[in-house]
């Protein structure tokens, strides 16, 4: 039964839901009145210098074909601009007139009726110099005739346009304080530069900005860049009328990190040695007397040294004479005999005690050489090349002899 009960509450509520809003009537147009018009403003509230439009709006029913507006006003705070209509209305002709404090605006449907919706809007202008408050605008919809002569009743209606202050053109700040860090220079609403330095620690920047009355408030950013740089940050303040602005920079400049150094270690204090006893002074010992000196010897005469013997001279050695062209070879002579060699002499005994020996000077190998070699060149040259032979040979011959009997007198030389 309770279950029954809460689906037909259900129920109605949502009928009751869907009625009112079919009972709610239009954002922007009031009941239709029986000549099919309705009338109203664009806005209610406006600021000297801007546009308002009273606006009549025909909804398509009953079909018309003749049809009068007006609109009633205060000529020294709003100024008449233009009558403007939308596309079903302009099958009229229109007819406009302007006479300062009213306008009047009407057309004729030259055939048929108009059976479409439509508009026709006044177009006025606040007066600069319009004081704030309200102003009253009279606006009627009258002789409306439909297609069979059938004449429809007036509409009339008082509309009322608030006007307001003109918008503050001050965009400035009245006050302006950081998070952290100090302003410099000191805050003033003239001043739009300002500087901050702040310690590494502080990552991020925020700024408690009070702007003019009816001005907004607008910060690019709230974090800080790395340390030991800038970041500039921008304060823009919009005025009341949304065009005047102002910009007021601040530039933060965040320090490096400091690196702190470790506390050192402080080393323990090494133990005082114990002082080492004085050693005892040993007695100086008594000077020994200085020997006296000794005389010194006289220096003996230096001998006189011998003269050298001057060398005797080396023989030059006569050059070598060119070999002359060989001869054709002639007729070789016979070898003559070979001469017998002489016997070796015996040795003389040995000189008694007392007695002289002459020796006789022992020849010297290389004078005996130069000498056979000069006498083969003499001999060379005389007899000619065809002697040439056997005078080498019998100069090699005596040579060869030379040499022992040179050795037997050295030997004998040298005995005592």
């Amino acid at each position: 039964m309770r279950n029954l009960l809460r689906k037909a509450a259900v129920l109605l509520m949502a009928q009751l839901m869907t009625l009112g809003l079919w009972l709610l009537p239009g954002p922007a147009r009031a009941e239709p009145s029986p000549n099919g018009f309705t009338c109203a403003l664009s806005k209610t509230q406006a600021v000297p210098g801007e546009t308002v439009d009273v606006i009549f709006h025909f909804s398509g029913w009953p079909p018309i074909a003749v049809w009068m507006s007006r609109v009633d006003l205060d000529d020294s705070l709003l100024e008449y601009k233009e009558i403007r209509r939308s596309t079903p209305l302009r099958d009229f002709v229109l007819t406009n007139t302007n006479y300062g404090n009213w306008a009047v605006a009407g057309g004729v449907l030259k055939e048929g009726a108009l059976s479409e919706e439509g508009e026709v809007s006044y177009r006025f202008q606040v007066s600069e110099d319009a004081p704030p408050g309200e102003v009253r605008l009279d606006a009627s919809v009258f002789q409306v005739w439909g297609p069979d002569r059938t004449h429809y009743p007036d509409l009339n209606k008082s509309l009322t346009l608030t006007i307001l202050p003109r918008p503050s053109t001050d965009s400035s700040l009245t006050g302006l304080t950081p998070s952290a860090g100090k302003l410099e220079p000191e805050f003033s609403s003239v001043v739009t530069d300002y500087h901050i330095t702040v310690p590494f620690e502080v990552k991020e920047m925020t700024f408690d900005a009070a702007p003019a009355l009816g001005a907004t408030v607008k910060i690019n950013r709230h974090v800080l860049g790395a340390g030991g740089s800038e970041t500039d940050f921008w304060i823009t303040v919009t005025a009341e009328d949304g065009k005047t602005k102002t910009e007021y920079k601040v530039t933060v400049e965040r320090l490096e990190a400091v690196v702190t150094p470790k506390p050192s270690v402080t080393p323990k204090p090494t133990p005082t040695p114990k002082p080492s006893p004085t050693p005892k002074v040993t007695p100086t010992p008594k000077p020994t007397k200085t020997p006296k000196p000794s005389p010194t010897p006289k220096p003996t005469n230096t001998p006189k040294p011998t003269a050298t013997p001057k060398p005797t001279a080396t023989p030059k050695v006569t050059p070598t004479p060119k070999p002359t062209k060989t001869p054709k070879p002639s007729a070789t002579p016979k070898p003559t005999k070979t001469p017998k060699p002489t016997k070796t002499p015996k040795p003389t005994s040995a000189p008694g005690m007392g007695e002289t020996v002459r020796t006789q000077p022992t020849p010297d190998p290389r004078a005996v050489e130069l000498a056979a070699a000069r006498a083969l060149q003499l001999r060379t040259e005389e007899a000619g090349p065809e002697k040439y032979f056997w005078t080498v040979v019998l100069l090699v011959a005596a040579g060869f002899a030379a040499i022992p009997l040179g050795r037997l007198l050295l030997r004998g030389r040298k005995k005592p």
